[in-house]
C-alpha cells in the first residue's frame, strides 16, 4: 500500500533521468561498471580505513566465493560504508541513548576491470547469490529527482499552495511558527547544494554539508524548504528561518554514504530526498529499484537515521514509472518508489490547484 502525504513543503516533479557513470551504452547494448554485493558474515576484513579491499582479502574459509569471484577477472572490492567494522550495530541518537542500526561493514562494490555487458551482469549475479554468506547481489541504482514547471516568477498570488494548505491567514500554520533556524535544519540531498548567490536562499546553509556544485533542482527544492521570508524579495517558504545542509546524491551507494552523513549530524533533524531510484536492465530500459535493490545500500541507510531520530522525506513523483514527465504503460499497482515506500517515511507527491495529480 503506498503512502501519499499531500504537502507542498517538499514539492515533487520530475527530471529527466541521467545515466550516471555505472552505467554505460554502447553499440544499443548496457555495460555496467559494477554490481554491489552484502555479506552475510564477515566475508571481507579491510585494511585499516582503506576503502578499497582485494578479493585476496576475503578469509580463507571462503574459498569457493573467493575462487568464484576470481573467475570473473580482476576485481576490486570497494566499501560502500568505509570505516565501519564488523558488529558496529549500535550508535547514539539525538536524545542520547543506545539504538541499533544496521551492520554495514560488509556492503561492497564489486568493480570490474572494465565495463561488463548487463546480460553478463545479471549471470554473475545469479551465481553469486546462491553462496550463503551472501544476503543479496543488485544492480546499481540512480535517482530520478523531480523538476517544478517553469513560471516567470514566484510571488504570493501565484504561490497558491501556500494558500491551499493554510501556510498563512487566522490559524494558519505561520501562526504556529515560522521555523526555528536554531534547532530547525533540513539535510538537502540532491542534484547540487542550493545556489548561495541567489538572494532567497543566501546565508541559509548551515556547516557540515557540501558547497559544490550549485545545482538547479537543488536550488529549487532549498526555496520551497526555507527560503528567506518576509524579506520583501523573491518567494515565501513554509520554513522562513530553517536552515539547510547540501549534499549531491549519486548512485545508491553514493547517496547511501550521504543519508549517513546528514544522520550523524546532531543539528539535522529532517533529511529530504526529493527523488527516487531506478535502474537500467537492458538497453536504457529503466524500471523502478525494489526493497530488494536497495536493501544493503538506501535500505539500511534509512534505516540508521530513522533510528537517530531523523524525519526522512522523500518523493512519490507525479507520473507512475520512469518516464519524467508521462506516466510509464504498464506501471504496477501498489506503485512503491523508493526510499519513499519505506515504513516510516514520509512519502511526498504534488497536486494541482484542483487537488488532482
Amino acid at each position: 500500500m503506498y503512502k501519499r502525504i499531500l504537502f507542498s513543503i517538499f514539492a515533487v516533479m520530475f527530471m529527466s533521468e541521467k545515466m550516471l557513470p555505472q552505467y554505460t551504452i554502447k553499440n544499443d547494448k548496457l555495460y555496467l561498471d559494477y554490481i554491489i554485493i552484502w555479506f552475510r558474515s564477515e566475508v571481507v576484513v579491510p585494511v585499516g580505513n582503506n576503502r578499497v579491499s582485494l578479493t585476496d582479502q576475503i578469509k580463507p574459509q571462503f574459498g569457493a566465493l573467493k575462487a568464484k569471484m576470481n573467475s570473473y577477472g580482476p576485481l576490486v572490492l570497494e566499501s560502500v560504508f568505509p570505516g565501519k567494522r564488523w558488529g558496529d550495530t549500535l550508535a547514539t541518537n539525538d536524545q542520547g541513548q543506545i539504538v541499533s542500526v544496521p551492520e554495514m561493514s560488509q556492503v561492497f562494490k564489486i568493480i570490474f576491470s572494465s565495463p561488463i555487458e548487463d546480460v553478463k551482469a545479471e549471470e554473475i549475479i545469479q551465481s553469486l547469490s546462491k553462496f550463503p554468506e551472501v544476503i543479496n547481489v543488485v544492480y546499481p541504482s540512480v535517482p530520478v529527482s523531480q523538476l517544478d514547471p517553469i513560471d516567470p516568477q514566484y510571488t504570493p498570488t501565484t504561490q497558491w499552495n501556500l494558500y491551499k494548505i493554510r501556510a498563512g491567514g487566522s490559524f494558519g500554520a505561520w501562526e504556529i511558527t515560522t521555523g526555528n533556524k536554531s534547532n530547525n535544519t533540513v539535510a538537502i540531498i540532491d542534484d547540487g547544494v542550493p545556489d548561495s548567490d541567489n538572494e532567497d536562499l543566501f546565508g541559509k546553509a548551515s556547516s557540515g554539508g557540501e558547497t559544490t556544485p550549485d545545482g538547479t533542482h537543488a536550488s529549487r527544492v532549498g526555496g520551497v524548504v526555507g527560503a528567506a521570508t518576509n524579506n520583501n524579495k523573491g518567494i515565501a517558504s513554509l520554513g522562513w528561518n530553517i536552515k539547510f545542509t547540501p549534499f549531491m546524491w549519486g548512485d545508491n551507494t553514493i547517496t547511501a554514504q550521504k543519508i549517513v552523513a546528514a544522520a550523524n549530524l546532531s543539528y539535522v533533524k529532517v533529511i529530504n530526498c526529493s527523488w527516487y531510484l531506478t535502474k537500467f536492465v537492458g538497453t536504457n530500459q529503466c524500471t523502478l529499484s525494489t526493497e530488494t535493490d536497495l536493501a544493503s545500500t538506501i535500505g539500511n541507510a534509512v534505516t540508521t537515521a530513522i533510528q537517530l531520530g531523523k524525519t526522512i522525506v522523500a518523493g512519490m513523483g507525479n507520473a507512475p514509472g520512469c518516464n519524467p514527465t508521462s506516466r510509464t504503460a504498464n506501471f504496477t499497482i501498489p506503485y512503491l518508489p523508493y526510499p519513499a515506500a519505506y515504513p516510516n517515511v514520509l512519502a511526498v507527491t504534488a497536486t494541482d490547484q484542483n487537488d488532482q495529480f
